[in-house]
């Protein structure tokens, strides 16, 4: 499947999720079945948020008790490059409306472009992003939401 730009057409949450598993390197060798059960199970449990901005899905989960500030998650894209960085700015500041100070996400080589780009964007503000990888490859943001204001152009 193809990326589509949410400016002309907007998918909904299945057609996302359905789309980006079956492009991201991640899942190549777990059948669909396998992959579409790992995503409705996540997505089932009680701490699970999902939010839409264009045609990019955050799937995260809210910390308990004393973390309940705290966010982690991962992200679903079917959206041009330059509205994904967008797309990802937007949830930045959603994030900033709910209180998270911290939020970590687990994303795909294909997506570090544009987090890279929201990253560079952000550095004359109060939101601080780091972006690494963990002990197996797999990339992560860490994103400390400030209170300014995020800018409108990445």
């Amino acid at each position: 499947m193809e990326l589509v730009d949410s400016n002309d057409k907007i998918l909904n949450e299945q057609g996302i999720i359905l789309g980006a598993i079956q492009q991201l390197q991640e899942y190549q060798n777990i059948p669909m079945a396998t992959k579409l059960a790992m995503v409705a199970a996540e997505g089932s449990m009680k701490s699970a948020e999902s939010k839409q901005f264009g045609n990019t899905m955050f799937l995260s989960h809210r910390g308990t008790e004393n973390n309940s500030n705290k966010m982690a998650g991962h992200i679903f894209n079917m959206d041009i490059d330059t509205n994904f960085a967008s797309n990802i700015r937007q949830y930045i500041s959603h994030l900033q409306t709910q209180g998270i100070t911290h939020y970590t996400a687990l994303f795909e080589e294909e997506y570090l472009a544009a987090l890279q780009s929201v990253q560079n964007s952000i550095k004359n503000v109060d939101t601080e992003m780091g972006i690494g990888q963990d002990e197996d490859d797999r990339y992560m943001a860490f994103i400390k939401p400030g209170t300014e204001p995020l800018p409108e152009d990445l």
